[in-house]
């Protein structure tokens, strides 16, 4: 579809050029007609699982209807009538806060799609002032479709912008907070490192946003994947094998924000199986990936880990390990796993303080013991990943530890 971007670019040049002050009438309406074309079908495009929600496209439809007549400047004249402060509208669906509207949604397809007609230094500060001017003039929120187009140029244009400070920062969250924020969310790398940017967007959307991007893969990638586990598995080569995209932009974020670990953690120790199962493997990836901050890595998950097996402990002894709740139950093989790959990753004689992990170990070894001493002998998936975090530890444990009978 790049060939689209190309027809944003040409229709909005030549309607500014040709049929701006009321000129050429038909050639005007022959320009929106299929400049409204093109935006529905790209629109539905862009958000295929929001189809059920007619109502949305439909309030879009109305906006180009009413407003891409009237759309006739030159590209060039766009950011001053993005920054525009409009009077009182007498209509929902038409005047110049509608037409602003209809260009962030021209704006965020036309780059979506590879073209970038107006500068990301324009584009990402007259966003956030069209933002601000809905919210100073008591407006109502912007429609969904519009917020989420918005919440794309954002994300596509931070690169070369200075951090934000509080009062625009502010402006967008409440923005985003005005919607489901899973109905604004487009898979795009540049979310993720929008919303990490800033501390106040983490804490509101960080681990939202981390969720769907682990969730919201495309049917044939996970096709593709699950394929190529299944024969990696078969040939005992699944540790070789390499991480998708989706994984390796986690990877290059977690390396910015280092708190996405424990984040990531959280989700193998309290969500469902399938979106705890990928968080899991995003950090076996990671700590596979011989970094050079592994064993910082390992340092930092260790503790949050024996957390979260002394939590388990005292919730089983409670409940008892096989009438606890199924969510507790299904997290303990996963953390399990996770140990044992942490375990072999960064041994115990490699760390960088010794005796403060030799402390930790021990107690992940007291905990673990415990569990499996407790977990019945048809319980494999918790027993296995147990027994084999126990031979880890015995096997890879420093010499200093093994001679201590000695002398």
């Amino acid at each position: 579809m790049e060939t689209s971007s190309g027809f944003f670019r040409l229709l909005l040049e030549h309607k500014g050029l040709l049929c701006a002050g009321n000129r050429h009438q038909q050639l005007n309406t022959s320009f929106c007609g299929f400049l409204q074309k093109l935006t529905m079908f790209l629109l539905f495009q862009s958000d295929p699982a929001a189809s059920s929600c007619q109502s949305d496209f439909e309030e879009i439809e109305n906006l180009l209807l009413h407003n891409l007549p009237s759309l006739c400047c030159r590209l060039s004249d766009w950011p001053s009538r993005l920054c525009d402060t409009p009077g009182l509208q007498l209509s929902e669906y038409k005047g110049p806060r509608a037409t602003q509207y209809c260009m962030v949604i021209l704006l965020h397809l036309a780059m979506q799609h590879g073209d970038r007609f107006l500068p990301d230094q324009t584009v990402f500060p007259s966003v956030v002032w069209l933002l601000h001017s809905v919210q100073a003039q008591g407006d109502c929120a912007p429609p969904r479709l519009v917020l989420r187009s918005a919440l794309y140029l954002l994300a596509a244009t931070q690169d070369k912008i200075p951090n934000l400070d509080g009062a625009p920062l502010s402006c967008i969250s409440k923005a985003l907070s005005s919607q489901s924020f899973s109905s604004l969310y487009i898979h795009h790398p540049a979310l993720l490192h929008f919303i990490y940017r800033y501390p106040d967007l983490v804490e509101k959307f960080g681990s939202l946003v981390l969720e769907l991007w682990l969730t919201k893969q495309t049917q044939h990638t996970d096709a593709e994947q699950s394929m190529e586990t299944g024969e990696q598995r078969e040939s005992g080569a699944e540790e070789d094998k390499e991480p998708d995209t989706e994984t390796r932009e986690l990877l290059t974020l977690i390396e910015k924000h280092p708190a996405v670990l424990l984040t990531l953690l959280d989700m193998v120790c309290s969500r469902e199986p399938p979106l705890a199962g990928r968080a899991l493997g995003v950090l076996e990836v990671l700590l596979r990936a011989q970094r050079d901050f592994e064993s910082d890595l390992c340092f930092s998950l260790r503790p949050a880990v024996l957390q979260a097996l002394q939590r388990h402990s005292v919730e089983s002894m409670g409940n008892g390990l096989s009438q606890g709740h199924a969510a507790q139950v299904n997290s303990l093989p996963l953390l399990l796993k996770l140990l044992c790959v942490m375990e072999t990753s960064d041994p115990p004689s490699s760390s960088s303080d010794s005796s403060k992990m030799d402390g930790v170990h021990f107690k992940l070894l007291y905990h673990v013991s415990n569990l499996a001493g407790r977990l019945k002998p048809s319980d494999t998936e918790s027993l296995l990943p147990a027994l084999n975090f126990l031979y880890c530890c015995l096997s890879l444990s420093p010499a200093h530890c093994t001679d201590r009978g000695r002398g």
